[in-house]
């Protein structure tokens, strides 16, 4: 059963996803979209925005009490299972998105999780205290 802290991360990242157009979709057991799979994984929000030129995918995962193991375990089993069939003359970026609570983030600040996620911290009211970007050894895409 979803807790209501975890309800609460994922809806405040809905707002501001949906406020830059993205399409949403709330924990769904397959792709929605035909050039994105994955197996045994479900991310908590997908988000898309696409045009013919451009693909934007976010993987969604709010962690009510983050820690290195739970998210790093999160990462490989991402790069291991997720599939996206690349179009000719497409820009396109996947971002792992990882939401968590205030007073959370040394629990996750190693390396290996900042170079693969951007990471989210969402105050009690809802509102997006800072928005960390991926250090510049990016994700291959």
């Amino acid at each position: 059963m979803e807790g209501q802290l975890h309800k609460f991360l994922k809806q405040s990242v809905a707002l501001e996803l949906q406020r830059k157009n993205y399409k949403l979709y709330n924990e769904p057991p397959e792709s929605p979209f035909s050039r994105l799979w994955w197996h045994s994984y479900r991310p908590d929000i997908l988000g898309l925005l696409s045009n013919k030129s451009v693909l934007q995918v976010i993987l969604v995962e709010c962690e009510t009490k983050p820690n290195q193991k739970r998210v790093l375990e999160k990462t490989s089993q991402i790069r291991s299972v997720l599939s996206l069939q690349k179009q000719l003359y497409e820009h396109h970026t996947i971002l792992p998105l990882l939401v968590i609570p205030p007073l959370t983030l040394h629990k996750v600040n190693c390396l290996a999780i900042r170079q693969f996620w951007e990471i989210w911290i969402v105050n009690p009211s809802g509102v997006i205290l800072h928005k960390i970007l991926r250090t510049h050894n990016q994700v291959k895409k």
